[in-house]
């Protein structure tokens, strides 16, 4: 199993593990991520950490989920509220790797003839996609009145305007039948 599947099956969580959150900042492995984003003028609080791991020994990257205030966000359905995840790499991976991942769990999620239909989708959110370097941070952020953009770096890479491309893309991590039941209780909180 090459190391960039971990990236989206291999989370362990780490939700209440590691060092407190300390003003306004939660340090998880070091990374350090805000207790509170603001996302088109909607403040999205943090629901929840995971650690991403590959065959146990090496450390991918730490994830963190942000969500409207709500006590539990539990469901992509319907995309009606703004949703954040943020993954810092603890080491690089290419572009080409986050791609094959990507597309061998949506096939794992979805049949043929939803992938046919959201085609056009995938392939303008996997253009976004660049080379990452251990400690760059990728930012999936979904905005009903915008729709799903991609960050690195805080440098915005690109858009996809439609609702149910977030609820495809982000059900990855967060919809049925997950990457990992335990990743998706952890970044929601639920764990």
């Amino acid at each position: 199993m090459r190391p960039v599947i971990f990236v989206l099956i291999g989370f362990s969580i780490a939700m209440g593990i590691g060092d407190p959150a300390r003003g306004n900042t939660y340090v998880y492995e070091g990374v350090a991520f805000d207790t509170k984003v603001r996302v088109a003028g909607e403040d999205l609080n943090l629901k929840g950490v995971a650690l991403g791991k590959y065959a146990l020994l090496f450390k991918v990257g730490v994830a963190a989920l942000y969500g409207p205030s709500d006590p539990r966000l539990t469901s992509l359905q319907p995309p009606d509220r703004p949703l954040r995840l943020e993954i810092e790499y603890l080491m690089d991976i290419s572009r080409e790797r986050f791609i094959e991942a990507a597309m061998k769990t949506l096939r794992n999620q979805h049949s043929e003839s939803t992938l046919r239909r959201y085609s056009n989708e995938i392939g303008r959110m996997h253009s976004f996609y660049r080379d990452v370097e251990k400690g760059d941070r990728y930012a999936l952020t979904y905005h009903p009145t915008i729709g799903t953009t991609l960050e690195l770096n805080g440098k915005f890479l690109g858009v996809v305007p439609s609702p149910e491309f977030a609820r495809l893309y982000f059900g990855i991590w967060l919809g049925e039948n997950p990457v990992s039941d335990s990743l998706r209780e952890g970044l929601l909180g639920l764990k």
